[in-house]
């Protein structure tokens, strides 16, 4: 799984880079960068972790603890146990283990 993983990732960062190269100026700000990226990452992967039986998450999300541009969680998901099984999903779901970040800065020049 990691090397297909890690295949994807790899070309829909390519293509990132290549549409940016070819034409700069379709991305004013960094946001325009990070949803392409995004679209192209989740459309590519396109996996889903379970986290109950009614609750998928992808793995492919962003502003992970409000700060990650892009992440690509780990798959191997477990809800920790707990007396309060709401309150265990909740940071179960907002704190899964990353196999992949991505941060994305993007400076305009001459500003």
């Amino acid at each position: 799984m990691n090397n297909e993983l890690n295949g994807k990732i790899l070309e829909c960062i390519n293509q990132q880079i290549a549409s940016f190269q070819q034409n700069p100026y379709n991305y004013l700000y960094e946001n325009d960068i990070q949803s392409e990226l995004f679209c192209s990452l989740r459309k590519s992967i396109n996996k889903k972790i379970a986290v109950t039986n009614s609750i998928e998450i992808d793995v492919v999300n962003t502003e992970y603890y409000n700060k990650i541009d892009i992440v690509c969680l780990d798959t191997e998901f477990k809800v920790p146990e707990g007396r309060n099984i709401t309150q265990s999903l909740v940071n179960a779901l907002y704190n899964q283990k990353m196999y992949l970040a991505i941060e994305i800065k993007y400076t305009k020049l001459n500003r």
